[in-house]
């Protein structure tokens, strides 16, 4: 939180520790999934992990705080996806609202009517939704007002720099001061300086 300076929230993110080549950035690996149709398994499997990450830090008397997965677009407009996640749910018996999700603004333009009822399926459960990298892609408002989203993530490119490039700053203001009127949570992705 950037006023109180109190961990929120943290997000799972993937790496590869490869034998043989060391760390392999998942800008190589996840487009690879994402083609051959992995990125469903792997996304189950992320998901997996961080109920149980939860698990551990809630049975050694550890403080929980929502953990955000991004999810692949070729899943979450999957029938059934939110029928899974009530089920991993259950499962590790933790509430919806440790769990955020993070989606692409491209993953909302198709199938409307799915999406709708996907989402409102998650908010029954006490999952929150927020558009990743908000600001790079088509940034559509008409999405922000039908789905009724939890907040944006603002992507990096306008924070770094912000501190001397006006014109990121100007926009990242903008972006925040919209989410603010629109009732949405707004985090700031790859902030590394007090100036940021």
């Amino acid at each position: 939180d950037a006023i109180t300076g109190k961990t929120i929230g943290a997000e799972a993110l993937i790496r590869w520790m490869h034998p043989t080549y060391g760390m392999v950035s998942p800008g190589e690996f996840i487009p690879l999934a994402e083609e051959t149709g992995l990125i469903i398994s792997l996304g189950k499997w992320m998901k997996r992990q961080v109920c149980e990450q939860l698990v551990t830090w809630r049975d050694a008397n550890i403080p929980l705080i929502p953990i955000s997965v991004n999810i692949s677009s070729q899943r979450f407009l999957q029938s059934g996806f939110a029928q899974d996640l009530r089920d991993l749910l259950s499962e590790y018996k933790l509430d919806g609202h440790w769990i955020e999700l993070e989606i692409t603004e491209n993953s909302l333009m198709k199938n409307e009517e799915y999406i709708y009822q996907t989402l409102l399926e998650l908010k029954e459960m006490g999952v929150k939704i927020y558009i990743d990298d908000f600001g790079t892609g088509y940034s559509s408002f008409h999405y922000l007002k039908a789905f009724k989203l939890d907040g944006i993530k603002i992507d990096m490119s306008f924070i770094q720099h912000i501190s001397c490039q006006s014109e990121n700053a100007a926009i990242t203001a903008a972006m925040i001061k919209m989410a603010q009127q629109l009732n949405m949570d707004v985090i700031a992705e790859g902030v590394e300086t007090k100036e940021e």
